[in-house]
């Protein structure tokens, strides 16, 4: 075909060749390299996004994780101020319990070693005396020439037993245990304690341990068959006669002090309270947040529901004091400030808790918590708060996985 070519033809045809091919082969060629570096300015504005990014997500990262460790000092001061708060309010508690019954057991002693209670005493005995009562039977208190007696010279120790706010004082005399005089006049009036239905009852069991170490005694809070069989606690005192016991003035403690004293809820907020508890584990004063179940009362009534036993009150009435996060008798995680209390030979638990919900976790003037606020100033999902073995105490958001255990 091209030797059937005109020479024109020919030479028109290799002088485009000549003059396109290199055109062609600098035109490919630039393309190649335009397409080359602008791959490598693609790649370059790439890794740079790449790079700006990256500083950002470090950026942010480190922020958050700055502001966690602000945060996580925050939270340290409010625990510690929240261990201050409840740690000034238990001990203010104690000292309050403790000087209730060294003021009590202490005007006690004054009131037996009186001019009055050894002038009713000694008028009590003579009746007794004089009316022959037997030494196993009950003492008589039906008789006209008692109620004068009772009238005319009870007059000073019922005023002490108006003033002081005890449920009940008696007078026993030393040798039967017979029940000689009684301020509120109940049924244990004119018992024997030593023979009589009431022998193993605390106010028997004060008699005969006051008797037995010639100075003042307690006996714990019992069931108490004239009170309706509700807890009673009794103190005795020796009465004296020229240096020898005569008799025992019993006073039985009213749960109404105690419960003055622990009611008290000045800044414990919601979910706060005090309360006294017994070596048996019950309580010795009235729970403010289950009074049903915990109620001196109801505990002794039930003491399956009315039991308080966690590791405060185990560690208080094992003598040791302390503040710490724990669960409660309720079943959530508290702070609880603990320690032991005596009184002559008792020792009972004194517990200051507070739910740590309420005490880590502040709020404002308006109840915004402040947990909440920060979550939503830095846009957070949620927050948690734990407890060291995993129980979900706070969440910002409340979904599902609140007050649960993660681990």
């Amino acid at each position: 075909m091209f030797k059937n070519m005109k020479l024109g033809t020919k030479l028109l045809l290799a002088f485009l060749a000549v003059g396109v091919i290199p055109f062609a082969t600098i035109g490919l060629t630039s393309l190649f390299k335009a397409k080359s570096a602008l791959n490598t300015a693609a790649h370059n504005q790439l890794e740079g996004v790449r790079a700006i990014k990256k500083a950002q997500i470090e950026s942010f990262f480190a922020e958050r994780k700055g502001g966690m460790g602000v945060l996580l000092e925050t939270v340290m001061t409010l625990r510690q101020e929240a261990f201050s708060r409840i740690d000034a309010s238990h001990d203010i508690k104690t000292d309050q319990v403790e000087d209730y019954f060294n003021k009590a057991l202490l005007d006690m002693q004054i009131m037996a070693r009186s001019k009055d209670v050894e002038h009713l005493y000694t008028k009590l005995v003579e009746y007794h005396n004089a009316t022959h009562v037997e030494a196993t039977g009950n003492y008589d208190v039906t008789t006209v020439k008692y109620q004068n007696l009772y009238s005319k010279y009870g007059q000073n120790v019922n005023a002490f037993y108006e003033d002081s706010g005890y449920y009940d004082v008696f007078i026993v005399c030393a040798k039967h245990g017979h029940v000689m005089y009684s301020a509120a006049k109940e049924s244990d009036l004119g018992e024997n304690l030593k023979h009589g239905s009431l022998r193993n009852s605390g106010l028997a069991k004060v008699w005969e341990k006051t008797m037995r170490s010639g100075k003042q005694s307690i006996v714990d809070f019992a069931p108490y068959a004239p009170r309706n069989n509700e807890p009673a606690s009794f103190v005795g005192v020796p009465i004296q006669k020229n240096g020898e016991m005569v008799g025992v003035m019993v006073v039985q403690l009213s749960i109404d002090h105690i419960n003055k004293i622990m009611g008290n809820r000045s800044g414990l907020g919601k979910t706060g309270e005090t309360y006294l508890v017994g070596p048996d584990n019950l309580m010795r004063s009235d729970s403010f947040l289950d009074p049903a179940n915990r109620s001196v009362k109801a505990s002794f009534a039930n003491p399956d529901k009315g039991k308080i036993d966690t590791e405060a009150t185990r560690k208080a009435l094992a003598g040791e004091d302390g503040t710490d996060v724990i669960m409660g008798y309720n079943g959530n995680p508290v702070l609880a400030s603990f320690d032991s209390v005596k009184i002559l030979d008792l020792t009972w638990a004194i517990i200051t808790e507070i739910n740590v919900a309420e005490a880590f976790i502040p709020v404002d003037e308006k109840g915004n918590e402040f947990y909440k606020k920060y979550v939503e100033m830095y846009g957070y999902y949620d927050l948690f708060l734990m407890t060291a073995d995993g129980y979900c105490f706070y969440s910002a958001a409340k979904e599902a996985d609140y007050q649960t255990n993660f681990v």
